[in-house]
């Protein structure tokens, strides 16, 4: 049974990249530097979401009553879930003040902070919960992240002095899009 999932995830995973249109190289066909130490422009960004309450930033009204244990208590089932949880945990991008690249020709290292480095190799790859597949498509590097009903793909953009890093995010049936502007620390 194990196999069979795993041929239907391959599969999937193949119709989300055929059908999308993407087909990421796993060379930089520009040659664009996005090593350096990036700055989140706060201004140019959208905010840092709170995606543990939705993502619409749904929030559950609490009555006045309930004690502090009950409302833990909901908070952490409503948390466990969610894929979104997983969300907020795994793509650091999303509150992230200032991100470091080191890039390679077939890989990149992002330390994210506040945050925890991550490595990003090109093509397809195997993580504890995510089926991560990256590479260029033109100008862009394109992040695709699979898990159960749950999808993220991240988009990074050199522009001059600015990295753009637009973040669709697909899970618990809703979508959306966030983007966040990062400017080259000299």
């Amino acid at each position: 049974m194990r196999s069979f999932e795993s041929v239907i995830g391959l599969i999937l995973m193949a119709c989300l990249t055929s059908c999308t249109g993407i087909e990421l190289a796993k060379e930089n066909p520009l040659n664009l530097k996005l090593s350096g130490t990036w700055v989140l422009d706060v201004e140019a960004s959208d905010a840092s979401p709170d995606l543990k309450n939705g993502l619409r930033e749904r929030r559950t009204r609490q009555r006045a009553s309930r004690d502090q244990r009950d409302m833990q208590q909901h908070e952490i089932r409503g948390a466990l879930g969610s894929g979104l949880a997983f969300i907020v945990h795994d793509f650091q991008v999303l509150n992230a003040d200032q991100i470091e690249i080191e890039l390679n020709h077939d890989s990149m290292g992002i330390r994210y902070e506040p945050g925890v480095y991550r490595d990003v190799s090109w093509g397809k790859r195997e993580r504890p919960l995510w089926e991560v597949h990256a590479g260029w498509e033109e100008d862009q590097l394109v992040i695709i992240s699979t898990a159960d009903r749950m999808q993220v793909v991240e988009r990074h953009q050199r522009r001059d002095d600015e990295l753009w890093v637009n973040v669709v995010i697909t899970a618990d049936r809703e979508e959306r899009t966030l983007q966040r502007v990062f400017k080259r620390e000299h």
